[in-house]
């Protein structure tokens, strides 16, 4: 893992500083690094060969050491989400069939299931406060091209799907992203979501990579959040632009020592921009597009002055990253054409380990897609129109959803929009748009969408919502609200 030298060099030059703060308490960087390497040591003492580690302890401050464990030296750690439904977690446990799996001790449903599909389990809670003698091996090979990672992302079933990232990816992108995200700048990081998803489990590495105190909550609090912000005096942030809008809803309290917040997982709108500008008055905002099989693709800088043009956008390449925008025969279109969006990087997965029906990802000479559609502009920046599948066909009209939402979410009234497709007898699909709002004004929807969208491309329905159904990660359910309608 592209951490480890870098932990064992701050056990070394502050080893009493805090590393880790968690609702069940502290580590410090000697601890942590103690605790994980007294794991890996118990992990290489079963077997010399390179292992498949599963870690599915949640939101725990034994998720970190664990984790390191895990993917030291040539070992994968493959990430699951323990508060998936049962029968789904046990499939993708069958499925990857790991060599252990590392829970703590109140675990106990779950590893008697593990051990049930002939999986060992190792506790992590057994060995926290042991000594241990230095180890060279688990600072070995932390940018070598080997795998360390197996994580899920959704594919066209309800079964995640399982791909693969080399050591040397982070390694790049950590180096790449340093500057660029303010970690030399700043001192602490907070992540209040989950850190076996993607976003949390990059903040978590980033910020140990640069030495940083990351604070985590072992489940999402706005109103916790805040308090730890300000008891804490954190100056890094990063969410999902949900946990903003939460943010809006609760008493205003200026947090004038936050200097970096970075949202990422969806696009941010004016009204998340206003919660965080408000929140956070001397904090530079960023956001990034990115997709699990393919890192960072494109950072945007969000200012006052910009801020109307560049919501627009996602912003311009990530470093070291190309984007070229295609067409069906892979060949470049011109600036300000739509077609599938491309890109050339060092962060790249490794493929999935099961199969891909819809053939989302690809990997090609000319570099990979998941077949998200959008157009790069004439100052280079990229603007992100949906993914291919996201394009449904109404009455014998090719209409993209993800233009509707950035139509409708230009009115005044409209604090957010998600425009989903149903199935229709008569239509074939009909256009169902969820707003949320302070005061919408529903009835004259319709009428002020024609001003904006061509008759074929306005909602057949327009839905109020209170509140977004959220996944685990924070991003708007969009299956829950669609199994929620009825018309």
């Amino acid at each position: 893992m592209p951490v480890h030298d870098k932990i064992a060099g701050y056990a070394r030059q502050k080893p009493h500083q805090i590393a880790i703060t968690h609702d069940e308490g502290c580590l410090s960087w000697q601890q942590l690094w103690r605790w994980s390497v007294a794991l890996y040591q118990q992990i290489r003492a079963h077997a010399e060969h390179d292992r498949v580690i599963g870690l599915a302890c949640g939101n725990h401050l034994a998720f970190v050491p664990g984790w390191l464990a895990a993917t030291a030296k040539r070992h994968t750690c493959a990430v699951f989400d323990p508060d998936l439904p049962a029968a789904r977690l046990d499939e993708l446990l069958s499925r990857v069939k790991p060599d252990e799996l590392l829970l703590t001790r109140e675990q106990t449903a779950l590893a008697q299931r593990a051990q049930q599909l002939d999986i060992a389990v190792r506790y992590l809670d057994d060995l926290r406060e042991q000594e241990v003698e230095d180890d060279a091996e688990f600072c070995a090979e932390v940018n070598a091209l080997t795998p360390f990672l197996i994580n899920f992302t959704s594919g066209t079933t309800s079964l995640p799907k399982a791909f693969t990232r080399h050591r040397r990816s982070w390694w790049q992108s950590l180096r790449d992203g340093y500057g660029l995200f303010g970690l030399g700048e700043t001192t602490s990081t907070l992540f209040p979501g989950p850190l076996f998803h993607g976003i949390g489990l990059y903040a978590l590495n980033e910020a140990l990579d640069a030495g940083h105190h990351f604070y985590s909550l072992s489940k999402w609090s706005g109103a916790g959040t805040l308090a730890l912000l300000a008891e804490q005096n954190i100056d890094r942030l990063i969410v999902v632009p949900t946990m903003l809008a939460a943010f809006a809803e609760l008493p205003e309290q200026p947090l004038n020592q936050v200097k970096r917040v970075l949202s990422a997982g969806a696009k941010m709108q004016y009204h998340h921009f206003a919660s965080a500008r408000s929140r956070f008055p001397a904090a530079q905002l960023q956001e990034y597009y990115g997709a699990s099989e393919l890192g960072f693709i494109a950072v945007s800088s969000l200012t006052d002055e910009n801020v109307d043009d560049q919501l627009l956008t996602v912003g311009v390449a990530f470093p070291g990253t190309t984007l070229s925008i295609r067409n069906q025969q892979d060949e470049c279109v011109a600036p300000g054409e739509t077609g599938t969006i491309w890109l050339q990087s060092p962060q790249i997965c490794g493929g999935y380990l099961w199969g891909d029906e819809s053939h989302a990802f690809r990997h090609t000479a000319v570099g990979a897609t998941v077949q998200d559609l959008g157009y790069l502009d004439a100052q280079g920046r990229l603007v992100v129109m949906g993914r291919s599948g996201d394009m449904v066909t109404v009455g014998g009209n090719n209409v993209y959803l993800a233009e509707i939402e950035a139509a409708l979410k230009t009115l005044d009234d409209v604090q957010e929009v998600v425009v989903l497709a149903a199935d229709d007898l008569r239509l074939g699909k009909k256009l169902l748009a969820f707003i949320r709002g302070q005061h919408t004004d529903f009835a004259s929807l319709p009428q002020r969408s024609r001003q904006l969208l061509a008759k074929y491309k306005i909602p057949h329905h327009f839905v109020a919502v209170s509140h977004w159904p959220l996944t685990v990660s924070g991003k708007i359910d969009r299956r829950a609200l669609l199994q929620e309608f009825h018309p």
